[in-house]
């Protein structure tokens, strides 16, 4: 049997910041750290992370890659600081035994639909602990 899930995400969801490091000579900064699903790291997905041009922000946008519920910004590929819209994507992390299945979703099947955060960025190197909603059908576990 296969269960649902639906996300529900706010505009602003409470994330904890843990501020450290200096500014990148480019005016970029590194970000790092977790991202969990209904109390447990996601072990697959992926991060992506632009500048929220609707409230007068420029920069690049990166895409961080998140396993094992652990993410980091690439070397060189930070973001500028101000306000920003995250996308989160998140996987099972068990490629499906069956080839069709397996082209369709090669890093496993996705725990919930694509989550939109706001985030303000500081204008320094910052990890972020980011907890995602969750409401669950019956027959979940």
């Amino acid at each position: 049997m296969t269960a649902t899930i639906r996300c529900f995400a706010l505009a602003a969801l409470p994330v904890g910041l843990l501020l450290a490091g200096c500014r990148g000579d480019d005016g970029l900064y590194q970000r790092s750290g977790v991202v969990t699903f209904a109390g447990r790291a996601v072990p697959d997905g992926e991060l992506r992370i632009a500048p929220d041009t609707a409230k007068g922000n420029q920069g690049p946008g990166v895409v961080a890659m998140i396993e094992d519920g652990q993410f980091r910004t690439a070397n060189g590929k930070g973001t500028a600081a101000g306000p920003h819209v995250l996308t989160v994507l998140g996987f099972d992390g068990n490629t499906p035994d069956n080839q069709a299945d397996a082209y369709e979703f090669p890093r496993g099947r996705p725990l919930f639909e694509p989550i939109r955060l706001e985030l303000d960025l500081p204008a320094n190197d910052s990890s972020h602990n980011i907890e995602l909603p969750v409401a669950l059908d019956s027959g979940h576990q």
